[in-house]
């Protein structure tokens, strides 16, 4: 007896529908990311932090009135010391970050919501959210706290 497959048709238009949210995410993030940008004040004074600190400094107080995590400025040195004084070098980690978290918060989405349209609508408000496009390419740590934020609510939900 022969075994027949049943595709059911809405579970391949949702799949389809949340793989264009994502891309749709990942085009306009890297639209921003690609796009040439200047450093805001802000960030010319975590560059310059970054450039005038060695490793230890940076987890003393930062100049010019900065705030950063310290493991993150290492980060920043880091990048700074082999690439320079590069846009994209610097907002990379950034940018990977705001990647993952389109990708976490579509299983942290998956863990909560059983409903199938609340999933896709809280994907693509995610993927088209004004305020975290600019912060994907922008050198503030803003984008990794809500890396890190998705990451523990993932955590919390297994605990």
């Amino acid at each position: 007896m022969k075994k027949i497959c049943k595709i059911n048709f809405f579970e391949i238009i949702f799949v389809l529908f949340l793989i264009a949210c994502i891309a749709i995410g990942i085009f306009i993030r890297s639209s921003y990311y690609f796009h040439p940008h200047h450093f805001f004040s802000d960030e010319l004074f975590l560059i310059i932090n970054i450039s005038s600190c060695n490793y230890f400094q940076l987890f003393l107080p930062l100049s010019y009135s900065q705030v950063c995590p310290p493991l993150l400025m290492c980060i920043f040195k880091a990048i700074y010391s082999v690439f320079g004084l590069n846009e994209y070098a610097l907002t990379f980690v950034q940018y990977f970050c705001s990647i993952l978290c389109l990708f976490s918060f579509v299983y942290l989405e998956s863990l909560v919501f059983k409903n199938r349209f609340a999933i896709l609508l809280g994907t693509f408000v995610f993927a088209i959210n004004p305020e975290i496009l600019y912060y994907s390419y922008v050198l503030k740590q803003y984008q990794i706290d809500l890396f890190s934020t998705i990451l523990l609510l993932i955590i919390a939900i297994f605990l």
